[in-house]
């Protein structure tokens, strides 16, 4: 059986990662439609799928179009209408981080979906990297013992730009994006965080604008989230010199220390047992179009099946309630539990 559906937003991560990810996994995935409100974008999407409908407005193409799953690339202001729409009808939906840009409104989509009873898969593709997979691969062969301090260090010069041919700020929107790199990468550090601990207790965090006043948002913060079996400290920023991502996880056994490069694993009092290298590093490409492939094929299994699991509905809205508890800690310069 094909599985019909349709693309929302033909902008840079739908271009670089989701369209060529879809190309491979068409002898299951029929792309019929897409929709676009820039020409150029929609052109480029015709000649990867010249068979498929396009439009420039989505609500016409959800209209027009019997389908069975939409996949959302449209910047976060736009999540909540479409997978309100999507999941009135009944269509699966496959939708880019964050989930929205807001709690509330993340809370009006957990009960859309839940009420629809269709699959959910918010695109938290981190998890499926080959350092991820390698540090995941570790942690299951007993290799640090029980994960105890995760500490993650993610430097960027600025703000990836958006599709010239609609809004290259609109990360920097706070209309449109939600927020600063709080939302935006954060996210993915947020359900990273929660995989290896679990939910949080406790969020403190403090937030600056360090180079970019322009943005009117934070460019760069710093978060402690408390865990019942652990802790995490992020720090991020897009105010750095270089593209880097640095990571170190303690167990009860030993540690993982990981760069750009390689990831080291060394027993507690310091020998070297392991190392694993990489081709591409965390930071080397903002798409990181082969990490989709694995995300989308779980998407795929889940139509199969018809079985609706809850729990990336649930990480996406644990993602949304921790950046609320990041932004209430820094307003507030206090510590927020996490309720």
């Amino acid at each position: 059986m094909k599985f019909k559906g349709a693309i929302l937003g033909l902008g840079n991560i739908a271009l670089r990662s989701h369209l060529p990810t879809l190309v491979k996994l068409g002898s299951e995935l029929d792309l019929v439609a897409g929709a676009d409100k820039a020409p150029e974008n929609r052109a480029a999407f015709k000649r990867m799928f010249p068979h498929a409908r396009v439009y420039r407005e989505a609500e016409e193409l959800l209209a027009q179009e019997e389908l069975d799953f939409v996949d959302i690339c449209t910047p976060p202001s736009s999540h909540l209408h479409f997978i309100l729409e999507a999941s009135c009808r009944g269509y699966h939906i496959l939708c880019e981080k964050p989930l929205c840009t807001s709690l509330e409104e993340a809370e009006q989509i957990e009960q859309a979906i839940r009420k629809a009873k269709v699959v959910f898969l918010p695109c938290h593709q981190y998890r499926y990297s080959p350092q991820w997979s390698s540090i995941f691969q570790l942690i299951k062969r007993g290799e640090i013992g029980d994960p105890e301090f995760w500490q993650v260090k993610v430097e960027r010069f600025r703000a990836n730009a958006g599709n010239p041919h609609w809004n290259p700020d609109w990360r920097t929107l706070r209309s449109i994006s939600g927020g600063g790199i709080v939302l935006d990468h954060g996210s993915h550090l947020f359900y990273l965080g929660r995989l290896l601990f679990g939910d949080p207790q406790q969020m403190e965090a403090k937030l600056s604008c360090l180079r970019h006043q322009e943005y009117g948002i934070e460019d760069t913060a710093e978060v402690n989230m408390q865990h019942a079996q652990g802790a995490s400290l992020m720090n991020m920023t897009w105010a750095a010199e270089r593209r880097h991502t640095e990571q170190f996880l303690r167990g009860s056994a030993g540690e993982i220390i990981v760069t750009e490069e390689e990831l080291l694993l060394r027993d507690l009092q310091g020998n070297l047992l392991e190392v694993v290298s990489w081709r591409e590093g965390m930071s080397e490409d903002s798409a990181h179009t082969s990490w989709y492939e694995q995300l989308m094929q779980c998407f795929l299994g889940c139509m199969r099946t018809g079985e609706v699991d809850p729990g990336p509905l649930e990480e996406a809205v644990c993602v949304m309630r921790c950046a609320h508890l990041t932004y209430e800690s820094a307003r507030t310069g206090r510590a927020i539990a996490y309720a």
